[in-house]
Protein backbone atom coordinates (compact mmCIF):
# COMPACT_ATOMS: atom_id res chain seq x y z
CA UNK A 1 0.00 0.00 0.00
CA UNK A 2 1.22 3.44 -0.83
CA UNK A 3 2.20 6.13 1.52
CA UNK A 4 -1.14 8.26 0.31
CA UNK A 5 -3.06 5.01 0.41
CA UNK A 6 -2.36 4.38 3.85
CA UNK A 7 -2.99 8.22 4.34
CA UNK A 8 -6.26 7.91 3.13
CA UNK A 9 -7.42 4.79 4.56
CA UNK A 10 -6.09 6.37 8.34
CA UNK A 11 -8.26 9.43 7.63
CA UNK A 12 -11.43 6.92 6.99
CA UNK A 13 -10.57 5.22 9.92
CA UNK A 14 -10.54 8.60 12.03
CA UNK A 15 -13.47 9.74 10.36
CA UNK A 16 -15.62 6.83 11.42
CA UNK A 17 -14.08 6.58 14.82
CA UNK A 18 -15.51 10.26 15.57
CA UNK A 19 -18.65 9.49 13.77
CA UNK A 20 -19.24 6.42 16.51
CA UNK A 21 -17.72 8.64 19.29
CA UNK A 22 -20.60 10.99 18.18
CA UNK A 23 -23.04 8.42 18.63
CA UNK A 24 -22.04 6.73 21.28
CA UNK A 25 -21.97 9.90 23.16
CA UNK A 26 -25.65 10.73 22.42
CA UNK A 27 -26.97 6.93 22.98
CA UNK A 28 -25.83 5.87 26.58
CA UNK A 29 -25.31 2.49 26.93
CA UNK A 30 -23.14 1.18 23.73
CA UNK A 31 -26.72 1.15 22.09
CA UNK A 32 -29.81 3.12 21.84
CA UNK A 33 -32.80 2.08 23.15
CA UNK A 34 -36.08 2.99 20.94
CA UNK A 35 -38.30 5.87 22.95
CA UNK A 36 -41.19 4.27 24.40
CA UNK A 37 -44.53 5.06 22.62
CA UNK A 38 -46.94 7.16 25.19
CA UNK A 39 -50.74 6.48 25.20
CA UNK A 40 -53.41 8.61 26.30
CA UNK A 41 -56.40 6.16 28.67
CA UNK A 42 -59.34 8.74 30.05
CA UNK A 43 -61.95 7.98 32.24
CA UNK A 44 -64.29 10.25 33.74
CA UNK A 45 -64.20 8.53 37.36
CA UNK A 46 -62.31 9.40 40.38
CA UNK A 47 -58.65 7.46 41.03
CA UNK A 48 -60.37 5.85 44.10
CA UNK A 49 -62.81 3.55 41.53
CA UNK A 50 -63.56 0.86 39.31
CA UNK A 51 -62.49 2.84 36.68
CA UNK A 52 -59.37 3.32 37.54
CA UNK A 53 -58.89 -0.24 38.80
CA UNK A 54 -59.26 -1.24 34.93
CA UNK A 55 -57.36 1.67 33.37
CA UNK A 56 -53.94 0.61 36.30
CA UNK A 57 -54.58 -3.06 34.90
CA UNK A 58 -54.32 -2.47 31.31
CA UNK A 59 -51.14 0.16 32.30
CA UNK A 60 -49.46 -2.26 33.77
CA UNK A 61 -49.92 -5.45 31.61
CA UNK A 62 -49.32 -3.23 28.58
CA UNK A 63 -45.91 -1.39 30.16
CA UNK A 64 -44.27 -4.90 31.85
CA UNK A 65 -45.63 -7.30 28.57
CA UNK A 66 -43.82 -4.50 26.20
CA UNK A 67 -40.58 -4.25 27.80
CA UNK A 68 -41.42 -0.57 28.38
CA UNK A 69 -41.62 0.06 24.71
CA UNK A 70 -44.89 1.34 25.53
CA UNK A 71 -46.47 3.71 28.41
CA UNK A 72 -49.61 4.38 29.21
CA UNK A 73 -50.44 7.90 31.10
CA UNK A 74 -53.97 7.80 32.65
CA UNK A 75 -56.53 10.76 32.93
CA UNK A 76 -59.11 10.22 35.52
CA UNK A 77 -61.76 12.88 37.03
CA UNK A 78 -62.70 14.12 33.59
CA UNK A 79 -59.33 15.67 32.91
CA UNK A 80 -59.54 15.00 29.15
CA UNK A 81 -63.59 16.09 29.41
CA UNK A 82 -66.54 13.93 29.02
CA UNK A 83 -67.20 10.54 27.78
CA UNK A 84 -68.71 12.06 24.48
CA UNK A 85 -65.59 14.09 24.35
CA UNK A 86 -63.84 11.16 24.56
CA UNK A 87 -65.93 9.42 21.58
CA UNK A 88 -64.81 12.40 19.71
CA UNK A 89 -61.39 12.15 20.80
CA UNK A 90 -60.47 8.80 20.24
CA UNK A 91 -62.07 9.56 16.48
CA UNK A 92 -59.73 12.60 15.69
CA UNK A 93 -56.65 10.49 17.14
CA UNK A 94 -56.12 13.07 19.90
CA UNK A 95 -57.21 10.40 22.67
CA UNK A 96 -55.48 6.91 22.67
CA UNK A 97 -57.91 4.82 24.74
CA UNK A 98 -60.69 5.08 27.22
CA UNK A 99 -63.34 3.89 29.65
CA UNK A 100 -67.04 4.81 27.66
CA UNK A 101 -70.10 3.66 29.28
CA UNK A 102 -71.83 1.91 26.70
CA UNK A 103 -75.05 3.77 27.39
CA UNK A 104 -73.40 7.08 25.31
CA UNK A 105 -72.62 5.40 22.39
CA UNK A 106 -76.39 5.53 21.68
CA UNK A 107 -75.61 9.17 20.45
CA UNK A 108 -73.63 7.17 17.29
CA UNK A 109 -75.03 3.69 17.71
CA UNK A 110 -78.44 2.59 18.20
CA UNK A 111 -77.43 -0.65 18.88
CA UNK A 112 -76.09 -0.47 22.03
CA UNK A 113 -79.37 0.96 23.79
CA UNK A 114 -79.56 -2.73 23.92
CA UNK A 115 -77.82 -2.82 27.30
CA UNK A 116 -80.34 0.00 28.56
CA UNK A 117 -83.51 -1.85 27.90
CA UNK A 118 -84.04 -1.82 31.85
CA UNK A 119 -84.75 -4.16 34.39
CA UNK A 120 -83.53 -7.66 31.63
CA UNK A 121 -79.67 -7.98 32.16
CA UNK A 122 -78.78 -8.64 36.08
CA UNK A 123 -74.99 -9.17 36.09
CA UNK A 124 -71.39 -8.50 34.77
CA UNK A 125 -71.66 -12.63 33.95
CA UNK A 126 -74.84 -11.84 31.77
CA UNK A 127 -73.42 -9.09 30.27
CA UNK A 128 -70.29 -10.25 29.42
CA UNK A 129 -71.57 -13.23 27.75
CA UNK A 130 -74.34 -11.09 25.83
CA UNK A 131 -71.38 -9.00 24.69
CA UNK A 132 -69.45 -11.60 23.36
CA UNK A 133 -71.89 -13.39 21.27
CA UNK A 134 -73.37 -12.52 18.21
CA UNK A 135 -76.50 -10.44 19.57
CA UNK A 136 -73.89 -7.59 19.91
CA UNK A 137 -72.27 -8.41 16.87
CA UNK A 138 -74.22 -5.11 15.21
CA UNK A 139 -72.94 -3.28 18.15
CA UNK A 140 -69.38 -3.94 17.63
CA UNK A 141 -69.74 -3.07 13.90
CA UNK A 142 -71.07 0.32 14.37
CA UNK A 143 -68.53 1.39 16.67
CA UNK A 144 -65.80 0.41 14.64
CA UNK A 145 -67.30 2.55 11.99
CA UNK A 146 -66.71 5.83 14.02
CA UNK A 147 -62.73 4.96 13.68
CA UNK A 148 -62.25 2.41 17.02
CA UNK A 149 -61.61 -0.53 18.01
CA UNK A 150 -63.61 -1.94 20.95
CA UNK A 151 -61.59 -4.56 22.52
CA UNK A 152 -63.26 -5.63 25.30
CA UNK A 153 -66.13 -5.01 27.85
CA UNK A 154 -65.45 -4.18 31.22
CA UNK A 155 -67.98 -4.55 34.34
CA UNK A 156 -68.98 -1.33 35.65
CA UNK A 157 -72.07 -2.31 37.84
CA UNK A 158 -76.14 -2.33 37.91
CA UNK A 159 -77.43 1.13 38.59
CA UNK A 160 -79.33 2.21 41.57
CA UNK A 161 -81.58 5.13 42.11
CA UNK A 162 -80.72 7.15 44.78
CA UNK A 163 -82.84 10.39 45.57
CA UNK A 164 -82.91 13.44 48.41
CA UNK A 165 -87.23 13.05 48.67
CA UNK A 166 -88.17 9.75 49.90
CA UNK A 167 -87.48 5.84 50.02
CA UNK A 168 -88.49 4.81 46.44
CA UNK A 169 -90.26 1.22 46.46
CA UNK A 170 -92.59 1.01 43.57
CA UNK A 171 -92.95 2.92 40.55
CA UNK A 172 -95.69 5.27 42.07
CA UNK A 173 -92.92 6.51 44.22
CA UNK A 174 -90.36 8.10 41.09
CA UNK A 175 -93.74 10.11 40.19
CA UNK A 176 -92.67 14.27 40.62
CA UNK A 177 -89.06 13.31 41.02
CA UNK A 178 -85.92 15.02 39.23
CA UNK A 179 -83.63 12.27 38.56
CA UNK A 180 -80.32 13.25 36.23
CA UNK A 181 -79.64 10.68 33.43
CA UNK A 182 -76.78 9.79 31.45
CA UNK A 183 -76.62 11.66 27.81
CA UNK A 184 -78.72 9.02 26.08
CA UNK A 185 -82.02 7.98 24.84
CA UNK A 186 -83.02 4.71 26.47
CA UNK A 187 -82.26 6.20 30.08
CA UNK A 188 -84.12 9.16 30.06
CA UNK A 189 -87.67 7.62 28.20
CA UNK A 190 -87.56 4.89 30.89
CA UNK A 191 -87.39 7.67 33.75
CA UNK A 192 -89.91 9.70 31.56
CA UNK A 193 -92.23 6.53 31.55
CA UNK A 194 -91.70 5.94 35.34
CA UNK A 195 -93.14 9.96 36.01
CA UNK A 196 -89.82 11.48 37.10
CA UNK A 197 -89.24 14.87 35.44
CA UNK A 198 -85.78 14.07 33.55
CA UNK A 199 -82.28 16.16 33.15
CA UNK A 200 -79.57 14.67 31.10
CA UNK A 201 -75.88 16.11 32.06
CA UNK A 202 -71.84 14.50 32.37
CA UNK A 203 -70.97 13.26 35.57
CA UNK A 204 -68.73 15.55 36.43
CA UNK A 205 -71.59 18.06 37.16
CA UNK A 206 -74.28 16.07 39.18
CA UNK A 207 -72.71 16.35 42.90
CA UNK A 208 -73.37 20.27 42.36
CA UNK A 209 -76.49 19.93 40.67
CA UNK A 210 -77.29 17.39 43.74
CA UNK A 211 -76.41 19.53 46.35
CA UNK A 212 -77.94 22.64 45.08
CA UNK A 213 -81.56 21.19 44.53
CA UNK A 214 -81.47 21.28 41.08
CA UNK A 215 -82.21 17.85 40.89
CA UNK A 216 -83.49 15.19 43.87
CA UNK A 217 -81.46 12.16 42.56
CA UNK A 218 -79.79 10.37 40.37
CA UNK A 219 -78.87 6.92 39.04
CA UNK A 220 -75.26 4.96 38.95
CA UNK A 221 -73.29 2.15 40.31
CA UNK A 222 -72.90 1.95 44.15
CA UNK A 223 -69.27 1.54 43.07
CA UNK A 224 -70.14 5.16 41.49
CA UNK A 225 -72.09 6.47 44.21
CA UNK A 226 -69.55 6.25 46.60
CA UNK A 227 -66.23 7.22 44.42
CA UNK A 228 -68.08 10.68 43.27
CA UNK A 229 -69.35 11.20 46.78
CA UNK A 230 -72.70 11.28 45.78
CA UNK A 231 -73.56 9.80 49.62
CA UNK A 232 -72.92 13.48 51.09
CA UNK A 233 -75.79 14.84 49.41
CA UNK A 234 -78.16 12.02 48.79
CA UNK A 235 -80.21 10.77 51.62
CA UNK A 236 -82.16 7.39 50.29
CA UNK A 237 -80.73 4.44 47.91
CA UNK A 238 -83.27 2.02 46.50
CA UNK A 239 -81.70 -1.08 44.92
CA UNK A 240 -83.38 -1.06 41.69
CA UNK A 241 -80.31 -2.72 39.25
CA UNK A 242 -82.67 -1.61 36.73
CA UNK A 243 -79.56 -1.45 34.02
CA UNK A 244 -76.46 -3.25 34.06
CA UNK A 245 -73.87 -0.71 32.76
CA UNK A 246 -70.51 -1.99 30.74
CA UNK A 247 -67.92 0.10 30.33
CA UNK A 248 -66.95 -0.50 26.63
CA UNK A 249 -62.85 -0.10 26.30
CA UNK A 250 -61.99 1.61 22.68
CA UNK A 251 -58.80 1.93 21.25
CA UNK A 252 -58.12 4.92 18.20
CA UNK A 253 -57.98 3.45 15.11
CA UNK A 254 -54.97 6.25 15.09
CA UNK A 255 -53.12 4.07 17.52
CA UNK A 256 -52.20 1.07 14.98
CA UNK A 257 -50.33 4.18 13.34
CA UNK A 258 -47.67 4.29 16.38
CA UNK A 259 -46.94 0.54 17.09
CA UNK A 260 -46.08 -2.54 15.51
CA UNK A 261 -48.82 -4.92 15.00
CA UNK A 262 -47.21 -7.01 17.75
CA UNK A 263 -47.32 -3.97 20.15
CA UNK A 264 -50.61 -3.34 18.98
CA UNK A 265 -51.78 -7.50 20.07
CA UNK A 266 -50.14 -6.40 23.29
CA UNK A 267 -52.72 -3.82 23.94
CA UNK A 268 -55.67 -5.92 22.72
CA UNK A 269 -54.63 -8.89 25.12
CA UNK A 270 -54.48 -5.75 27.95
CA UNK A 271 -57.29 -5.11 27.27
CA UNK A 272 -59.53 -7.60 27.28
CA UNK A 273 -57.38 -8.97 30.28
CA UNK A 274 -58.06 -6.23 31.96
CA UNK A 275 -61.95 -6.57 31.49
CA UNK A 276 -62.22 -10.12 32.68
CA UNK A 277 -60.87 -9.33 35.69
CA UNK A 278 -63.36 -6.03 36.46
CA UNK A 279 -66.00 -8.42 37.82
CA UNK A 280 -63.68 -9.23 40.67
CA UNK A 281 -63.18 -5.53 41.37
CA UNK A 282 -66.94 -4.68 40.52
CA UNK A 283 -67.71 -7.33 42.99
CA UNK A 284 -64.79 -6.29 45.73
CA UNK A 285 -65.35 -3.14 45.91
CA UNK A 286 -69.98 -3.20 45.56
CA UNK A 287 -69.69 -5.18 48.97
CA UNK A 288 -67.41 -2.65 50.96
CA UNK A 289 -69.08 0.42 49.28
CA UNK A 290 -72.48 -0.91 50.37
CA UNK A 291 -71.41 -1.06 53.67
CA UNK A 292 -69.92 2.29 53.26
CA UNK A 293 -72.81 3.95 52.41
CA UNK A 294 -75.28 2.73 54.92
CA UNK A 295 -72.97 3.48 57.39
CA UNK A 296 -72.33 7.12 56.11
CA UNK A 297 -76.26 7.33 56.72
CA UNK A 298 -78.04 6.73 53.17
CA UNK A 299 -81.13 4.64 54.04
CA UNK A 300 -80.84 1.53 51.26
CA UNK A 301 -84.10 -0.23 50.59
CA UNK A 302 -85.03 -2.90 48.58
CA UNK A 303 -87.90 -2.50 45.46
CA UNK A 304 -91.10 -4.58 44.26
CA UNK A 305 -89.36 -5.69 41.14
CA UNK A 306 -92.23 -6.62 39.33
CA UNK A 307 -94.25 -3.64 39.44
CA UNK A 308 -91.34 -1.75 37.76
CA UNK A 309 -90.91 -4.19 35.40
CA UNK A 310 -94.88 -4.18 34.51
CA UNK A 311 -94.51 -0.55 34.61
CA UNK A 312 -91.80 -0.77 31.49
CA UNK A 313 -93.59 -3.12 29.29
CA UNK A 314 -94.05 -0.57 26.98
CA UNK A 315 -90.82 -0.27 25.85
CA UNK A 316 -90.32 -3.83 25.26
CA UNK A 317 -93.02 -3.76 23.00
CA UNK A 318 -91.12 -0.77 21.27
CA UNK A 319 -87.93 -2.04 21.07
CA UNK A 320 -88.36 -4.99 20.03
CA UNK A 321 -89.22 -3.21 16.41
CA UNK A 322 -86.32 -2.09 17.04
CA UNK A 323 -84.00 -5.03 18.33
CA UNK A 324 -85.98 -7.83 16.83
CA UNK A 325 -85.88 -10.81 18.94
CA UNK A 326 -82.59 -9.68 21.07
CA UNK A 327 -84.72 -8.71 24.20
CA UNK A 328 -86.79 -12.15 24.26
CA UNK A 329 -83.34 -13.84 23.76
CA UNK A 330 -81.92 -11.68 26.72
CA UNK A 331 -84.83 -12.24 28.78
CA UNK A 332 -84.69 -16.16 28.15
CA UNK A 333 -80.75 -16.41 28.29
CA UNK A 334 -80.56 -17.73 25.03
CA UNK A 335 -77.11 -16.21 24.58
Amino acid sequence: MSKSSKKSFAAALMIMSIACVGILGVCKPAFCAAKPVTLSFAHVMSENSIAQDIARDVKNYVEKKSNGEIKIDIYPSSSLGGETDYVEGLQAGTIDMALITISVFQNWCSETGLFDIPFIIENFDAASAIWNSDICEPMKKQIRALGMEPYGAAALGARMLTNNVRPVTVPADVKGLTIRTMVANLPVETWELLGANVVSMNVGEVFSALQTGVIDGQENPITAIKSNSFYEVQKYMSLTGHTFSLYILPVSNAVASKLTPKQLAIVKEGVEKAARASGKHLDDRTAEDLKFLEKAGVKVNKINLQAFRDAVKPLYKKYSKVYGNKIDRILKKEY
